[in-house]
């Protein structure tokens, strides 16, 4: 137990204000926490096994410079990637981009970083000393002393994570991966051609001339360069954003578009008139201009797919109000996640004024929150007497021995998908009851799946810890009749 004690406090002192430290710290704007444990502990347990059963086997196999610049590469590519990044993208993309390979990228930028640096050295040494009978205490003791030294570096950049206002983080992240990707390329590059050597100098600048060209670059691309349609009117979305400029609350519309047309138009414009109605105001324009309006947009943004959101606010009287198209740059879900379905969870809470198509930023916020860290797609709400609503942004529906069952049509937004969906079943043959559904009802389902304008008809994987079947046929007969009338 002294032993174990005194090799772990070494390699906990050894470790202390090294790079490796300050590098976790930056990733933290890149991954979440358990990623970067997992990665980080993986990493450390594999590099102090190298160090203790293979002593300088790996040093002197592999040239140092090699593994400098190596790690100089990688510094300089999670710099580059800390800047530029579009944060709505990024919240769509989390689980695609960083959930993924997360694990993967810690380790192995961890592991190069630490590849043949003191710490390792110091495990390296205590298993000279000790001999294999005691590797196993030096390997764990050296392991846990690494850790415990780099679970600093986590927590503090947790820390700065919730406290510091949006991109101080990444700014905090570019600032040390470049530098220490700039140090380490000429440390690597003294090793190779001799340090005072004017070559070494030569290439340091090369190098950060084409580190700023792509850095710069970056930065254009993230620019949001497309156009918004305003009361008729072309203009640059740049410096213009609806949800900042315009009221807490304002009426939308989300429509589909798909080479060019407008998926179901009529019946998002009559959802429109019913909304609008709803706070006493009349629709002021025709279904027709709006279908004009968006092929303006489209036209001007060059694109022929994506997501269109009309945005009506800023009333001034009858009649009287401003009118915003605007391109979502939408992700849809991907083949796996018609395949196999997606994670779902129940949440208590409930949409005022269901059947107005409003913003509710509060409600929003919230369950994009829950989302986020449970590393779901989407949230089942649940009213105050224990009812399934909708999703957050979404319809549900039920299947239990081949009969559809929903919520009630009074209880929810009146989803363009959602009433197509109705329709189309009801034409099929598939029996569809709209009526209250408690919770212990819905976990009793035997599939499940979303409806939205952009999800479609999305089968639900699970609900909490419910497993739900994705193959269920009465689903996957839905699924075929919406993709056969939708395209």
């Amino acid at each position: 137990m002294l032993l174990f004690l005194k090799i772990m406090l070494a390699e906990f002192i050894a470790e202390m204000g090294d790079k490796t430290q300050l590098m976790l710290i930056a990733m933290t704007s890149k991954f979440k926490i358990r990623h970067i444990v997992i990665g980080t502990a993986i990493a450390v347990m594999a590099l102090n096994a190298l160090a203790v059963l293979a002593g300088g086997l790996v040093g002197s196999l592999i040239p140092e410079w090699i593994i400098k610049i190596i790690a100089a590469g990688v510094f300089l590519f999670f710099a580059a990637t800390s800047i530029g990044g579009n944060k709505d993208s990024d919240e769509k993309n989390i689980k695609e981009s960083k959930t993924k390979y997360a694990v993967l990228a810690v380790f192995a930028t961890f592991f190069i970083a630490e590849l043949g640096d003191k710490t390792q050295l110091t495990a390296i040494t205590f298993g000279a000393n000790e001999g294999l009978d005691s590797a196993f205490i030096v390997w764990a003791a050296c392991s846990v002393g690494l850790f415990a030294a780099d679970i600093i570096g986590m927590l503090i950049g947790y820390f700065l994570k919730s406290k510091t206002p949006d991109g101080f983080l990444n700014g905090l992240a570019f600032i040390i991966f470049t530098i220490f990707g700039i140090v380490t390329l000429r440390t690597g590059l003294n090793i190779l051609l001799g340090a005072g050597n004017t070559k070494v100098l030569d290439v340091l600048i090369i190098v950060i001339i084409a580190f700023i060209a792509i850095c710069s670059i970056r930065i254009y691309l993230s620019h949001d360069h497309s156009k918004v349609l305003v009361n008729g009117q072309i203009h640059s979305i740049r410096g213009f954003d609806p949800n900042m400029d315009t009221g807490d609350d304002y009426i939308y519309e989300v429509i589909r578009i798909i080479d060019n047309h407008p998926v179901f138009p009529e019946e998002h414009y009559k959802r429109l008139i019913r909304s609008l109605e709803l706070i006493g105001q009349p629709l002021n324009f025709t279904m027709e201009e709006m279908c004009e309006n968006i092929q303006k947009l489209l036209e001007a943004n060059k694109v022929s797919n994506d997501n269109v959101k009309i945005i009506i606010d800023g009333f001034a009287g009858p009649a009287v109000y401003s009118v915003y198209y605007m391109l979502l740059n939408a992700t849809y879900p991907t083949a796996e996640n018609y395949q196999y379905g997606i994670a779902t969870e129940f949440y208590q809470a409930v949409r005022e004024n269901p059947h107005i198509k409003i913003r509710n930023q509060d409600l929003r916020d919230r369950t994009n929150q829950i989302i986020h860290d449970h590393d779901l797609f989407e949230v089942i709400l649940i009213d105050n007497d224990g009812n399934v609503t909708e999703g957050s942004r979404s319809n549900i529906f039920f299947i239990k021995n081949g009969i559809v069952f929903t919520s009630r049509a009074d209880d929810v937004l009146l989803g363009v998908t959602r009433q197509k969906i109705i329709e189309l079943c009801e034409k099929a043959g598939i029996q569809v009851e709209e009526k209250t559904v408690p919770q212990h009802v819905a976990e009793h389902a035997d599939a499940a799946f979303v409806s939205g304008t952009s999800p479609k008809v999305l089968p639900i994987r699970r609900i909490g810890d419910i497993t739900l079947d994705v193959n269920d046929p009465t689903l996957r007969r839905i699924m075929n009749i919406f993709d056969k009338e939708m395209y």
